[in-house]
């Protein structure tokens, strides 16, 4: 495998592919995929001495690009794709070449935009980790 995939499995243990073409959803542009630590410091002068740290739960967003044929066909999609999210907890399945990363999260935001000139539904999406990435 020499590129990423990346698929959600919901509280009834079903799977929703976010890299798969034929199956018309695609997830475009993810961020978040890293960590985030919040540092306090007390300043001395010119110096800082840190006095604690805290690892911040992931939040990985992106852009879900919905496929179809016909606007009946996306609208359905994006109906089917929200009735999977709302079924939580779900796991954020992030496979590259070395391996899988797993993010137990919830949506938190999904905004649905339309355009004409591609005929392309296109909605951002925002996960709220529930943990650390594992894997």
């Amino acid at each position: 495998m020499s590129y990423r995939k990346f698929w959600i499995e919901n509280s009834k243990n079903e799977r929703w592919d976010l890299t798969e073409h034929d199956l018309l959803t695609f997830l475009n542009s993810p961020t978040g995929l890293g960590f985030k630590k919040t540092i306090e410091s007390t300043r001395f002068g010119e110096k800082a001495v840190k006095d604690s740290e805290l690892y911040n739960f992931p939040a990985p967003s992106g852009e879900i690009l919905l496929y179809g044929d016909t606007n009946l066909n996306r609208y359905t999609l994006y109906n089917q794709f929200c009735r999977f999210l709302m079924e939580t907890p779900l796991v954020l399945n992030y496979q590259t070449p070395v391996g899988t990363n797993t993010l137990e999260c919830e949506v938190t935001d999904l905004t649905k935009t339309e355009t004409k000139e591609d005929s392309i539904m296109r909605c951002t999406i925002t996960f709220a980790g529930l943990g650390f990435w594992q894997g």
